[in-house]
């Protein structure tokens, strides 16, 4: 059948097919609502935004939240009639009776509503062909799992995050220490130590620093996901996530803005540590401390695709996710460890190889 397109309005409640009454779900192929009976395309309004909030804007009783996840929620199947019940922090769901997909109005939602969203960039047929493509450049991974990839159960599911900016002044202090290594003519080695004190002031600015608030996923295991593309950052639209799983987040603004603070910290650190070794060339620091203010403070609540892939490998299972739109494979996939000892046991070598070479050098 040809496809037809129409333009839907911009509420992102539009749920059936205007021609046949079917069901509409997001396609992220042609990135439309599609009606499976009839093909019938829909077109999303489709508003790029890259303007974030305030926090102190950021107005929420995390209590409200609280009390909201713990209920069951009520809704009647606008296709059949039948009455659905959604539970915890879900905010779609599917008529078991009708397959008809059901999505909660933002405005009933408790706390902070999402700002923006970024689309799945391909449906679950390609995510799979992603995922057999994508183990095998994984030297990790054992080879009898890339030769036949176990068959997996693909979910999308849009993970509710938190995107902050901040502008940050750190003053710091502390001491490195530099081995000096010196060998007689008897071959007799003696090792002096040279302390460094450093101190001062670093002026460093942050985007994005992305932390998860979803209780499908943990923070390290979107970290391994990111960077998304962000000229693909629209304002929400409930048409986006039609047909995926999406839940409402469940840590408050504030404690992820805690767990971002930290990160920027380690990040600042680091920063430091990386510009004296070059300066020092040191072996170990002894002592590191650092204070750091926040500034300009910006947020965005912002719903990020994911596929999770569940399977089963000699009788373990396991969760492994991707980035549902540059399908960047994450971290829970099976590890060959023999693989593991043989890059420890380069890396040894390599450190010995070099410390041999410093001894003959002197």
């Amino acid at each position: 059948m040809e496809n037809n397109e129409n333009t839907i309005l911009s509420n992102g409640n539009n749920s059936q097919c205007e021609s046949c009454g079917g069901n509409l779900v997001f396609n992220p192929n042609f990135q439309k609502l599609w009606c499976a009976n009839c093909q019938n395309q829909y077109d999303i309004p489709k508003v790029v935004q890259l303007v974030k909030l305030p926090i102190e804007s950021a107005t929420e009783d995390i209590s409200s939240v609280d009390n909201w996840k713990t209920q069951n929620k009520v809704f009647r199947c606008k296709t059949c009639g039948a009455s659905v019940i959604l539970q915890g922090l879900d905010v779609t769901s599917k008529c078991p009776y009708c397959g008809s997909d059901y999505v909660l109005d933002p405005n009933t939602l408790p706390g902070l509503k999402p700002n923006t969203v970024i689309p799945f960039s391909f449906d679950e047929k390609k995510a799979s062909e992603h995922f057999r493509n994508g183990v095998k450049k994984i030297f990790l991974i054992p080879n009898s799992f890339k030769k036949k990839v176990p068959e997996n159960r693909i979910r999308g599911i849009y993970v509710p995050s938190f995107a902050f900016d901040s502008n940050t002044n750190s003053s710091y202090n502390g001491v490195l220490v530099k081995d000096h290594t010196n060998t007689n003519s008897k071959g007799q080695t003696t090792t002096t130590h040279e302390y460094i004190r450093i101190a001062g002031n670093k002026l460093l600015n942050f985007t994005n620093v992305t932390i998860e608030s979803s209780s499908k996923i943990d923070n390290k295991d979107m970290k391994a996901l990111l960077p998304y593309q962000l000229n693909f950052n629209y304002q929400f639209n409930n048409d986006f996530i039609r047909g995926y799983s999406t839940e409402h987040y469940c840590d408050s603004i504030d404690k992820c803005f805690e767990i971002a603070q930290q990160e920027m910290k380690t990040q600042i650190k680091q920063n430091i540590l990386n510009e004296y070794r070059t300066r020092y060339h040191y072996d170990r620091v002894q002592s590191f401390n650092l204070s750091t203010t926040f500034n300009n403070n910006l947020y965005e609540y912002r719903l990020l695709p994911v596929y999770c892939f569940e399977f089963t490998y000699k009788n373990k299972k396991y969760i492994t996710y991707m980035n549902g739109q540059t399908g960047k494979i994450g971290t829970g996939y099976p590890k060959a460890y023999w693989k593991i000892v043989v890059i420890v046991l380069s890396i040894l070598v390599a450190f010995g190889l070099v410390f041999l070479l410093y001894l003959l050098s002197n």
